[in-house]
């Protein structure tokens, strides 16, 4: 099944339109007559984010007609009124999803019990990946914090062209889609703009919304004399929760113009870290609302996950299998903001245990959310 056009004028090309209104990153081509295109499998980097409108499906690849950020108001405005829809949730997806795999989860979500009312209108966020092998690293060390800057400067230009839109957007993120999420929010100075937040299947430290983790939330940025003479200008972080990951960091000990000693740590690009402190924190405050974690102990793509990592030298534990050890750690600002729900309803007899955030059962919670609070603790944590 397929979405209805949003546009009365090309109400023929009903039978092509994927989806009526999306958010990429992705290489877009000119094709002419006011139309991109992208590929529907490999996902080149376009330097940027995207607001694209009625997403046709021609088999191969995709076309789409380019949104303003001026005009993206009210074009959502008429598509959750053709659509019947009341709010839109956002939806972000994971590790080598392609836009074709994307587009058609958005379908999917977007299409269950169509006969009834429903709240949501799913809006897919898809963005680049490489897809030149099965590497886990190269999307989380590249890829992925890429996309996360792209879309935080969109929503700069969104803030000010949606501001006191009636619209009211939530936004859904499945396992590696939470390291996009948490490296827009970490960049966010703006108010919040999400109703809630939904971490699927969250493919992030487990501990991100604890008190420990969250206290390196104070950081400065301070020009310093070396004792050379040259200048730097470095961040440093209130302890030492500041990058234990190989993100290219340096730490070095340099002597200021006063003659006093510190030691300071430096990034090689504006790339977020992932073991940077506050992270839970600056998640939080894109909800007006509350910050839902679904986890299932049983996820074995995130247990694959936390052997990748400590091959790195770094095991641990990601929240969306870990969730169990985090509920009674919370920092103390976020015991009213963070809900956590067990999603064993969710699961399929068979399989990874990881990708149930397009079901059926899923998209009830998010319609409407009432967190359980199970606490159920995976057989293998690192802290």
């Amino acid at each position: 099944m397929v979405f209805r056009c949003t546009n009365k004028s090309i109400e023929s090309q009903a039978a092509s339109i994927a989806v009526p209104f999306g958010i990429t990153n992705v290489k877009l081509t000119d094709v002419g007559d006011g139309k991109k295109s992208f590929t529907a499998d490999n996902q080149g980097k376009g330097g940027k984010a995207f607001i694209l409108k009625n997403i046709i499906d021609k088999q191969d690849r995709f076309e789409a007609e380019l949104v303003q950020p001026e005009d993206a108001k009210s074009i959502l405005k008429t598509v959750l009124s053709y659509e019947g829809r009341e709010e839109t949730l956002f939806y972000i997806h994971g590790w080598k999803t392609s836009c074709r795999h994307a587009i058609n989860q958005t379908v999917k979500m977007n299409n269950f019990d169509s006969k009834k009312s429903k709240k949501f209108l799913v809006i897919p966020v898809f963005w680049a990946a490489t897809w030149n092998n099965i590497s886990y690293a190269d999307e989380r060390k590249e890829y992925a914090p890429e996309a996360g800057q792209d879309f935080h400067d969109l929503l700069l230009l969104l803030s000010t062209t949606m501001n006191n839109c009636p619209v009211k957007k939530s936004v859904m993120a499945h396992s590696m889609g939470n390291y996009v999420l948490r490296i827009i929010a970490e960049k966010n100075t703006l108010k919040p703009m999400f109703e809630d937040i939904f971490m699927v299947a969250p493919d992030v430290r487990w501990d991100l919304f604890d008190e420990e983790f969250n206290k390196a939330t104070d950081e400065t940025i301070t020009t310093i004399q070396t004792s050379s003479g040259t200048t730097a200008t470095v961040k440093t972080f209130i302890d030492g929760n500041a990058c234990q990951e190989d993100g290219g960091q340096k730490s070095t000990t340099i002597k200021t113009a006063s003659g006093t000693t510190t030691t300071v740590t430096t990034f090689p690009d504006d790339k977020t870290n992932e073991n940077r402190g506050g992270g839970g924190l600056k998640i939080a405050s894109l909800a007006k609302n509350k910050v839902h974690v679904l986890y299932y102990e049983g996820d074995k793509a995130l247990l694959g996950r936390q052997a990748w990592h400590g091959a790195r030298g770094m095991e641990q534990s990601a929240l969306g299998r870990c969730a169990g050890y985090s509920i009674n750690r919370l920092h103390p600002l976020l015991g009213d903001k963070v809900a956590f729900h067990y999603s064993g309803e969710m699961q399929k007899l068979v399989g990874l245990k990881h990708s149930y955030h397009d079901s059926k059962e899923a998209m009830k919670y998010y319609e409407n959310p009432k967190p359980n609070s199970i606490i159920k603790k995976a057989w293998f944590f690192v802290r």
